[in-house]
């Protein structure tokens, strides 16, 4: 396996400030599916997803090598305790399932790209066919945390302008948001992949 403790080119200081689209996208994507150590932050995908850690490479301005790890994954590791410390105000944090309980305050007109990362790290779109009837789909986001999930949900139904939305928190699973119906799928598509990097 590669050396991950070797030092790559990075943009030490481009989480410093949430100022762009791209920026929230990825901070979004990271409190997601990334992870820190003390001295580095880690991204692992599935090797479906390969090209996505390309375009966080991409992103992060870096030549850091992306390397198989176990079966059909792959991953990036960046050296930067400045990196891990700036990502740290936000709650991405060493074991952050158990101590991130909240979403990070960023500019409101750029929280729609937060969520966008967001969901594409730990959420999911589900389609049902029901015979004679049109084709339905389903937003889906699951959290650790049950107020992450609440947070979400109220953003939601705040843009949305009604309640929407269910949260299932059954014993032993991580709680999860669904919400169905096809203009709120439509509605909520738009919200979150206009204009999405």
């Amino acid at each position: 396996m590669a050396n991950l403790t070797q030092i790559y080119t990075k943009d030490e200081t481009i989480f410093d400030t949430i100022d762009t689209i791209e920026k929230a996208y990825w901070l979004g994507f990271l409190f997601a599916d990334g992870s820190v150590s003390d001295y580095s932050i880690r991204l692992e995908l599935s090797n479906v997803d390969i090209r996505h850690l390309s375009k966080f490479r991409d992103f992060m301005k870096s030549d850091a090598k992306i390397v198989n790890t176990r079966k059909n994954c792959s991953l990036i590791n960046i050296n930067s305790k400045y990196l891990v410390d700036s990502l740290s105000k936000y709650g991405i944090i060493k074991n952050k399932t158990e101590f991130t309980s909240k979403l990070p305050d960023i500019n409101p007109e750029l929280f729609r790209f937060f969520l966008t990362g967001l969901m594409d790290g730990d959420g999911w779109i589900s389609e049902h066919k029901l015979k004679n009837k049109p084709r339905q789909f389903e937003f889906g986001f699951s959290s650790g945390h049950k107020t992450i999930v609440e947070q979400i949900k109220s953003w939601f139904c705040e843009k949305l302008e009604k309640n929407c939305g269910y949260i299932s928190a059954r014993e032993g699973k991580c709680p999860q948001l669904i919400i169905g119906g096809r203009n709120n799928f439509v509605k909520i598509y738009e919200l979150l992949y206009t204009d999405c990097p």
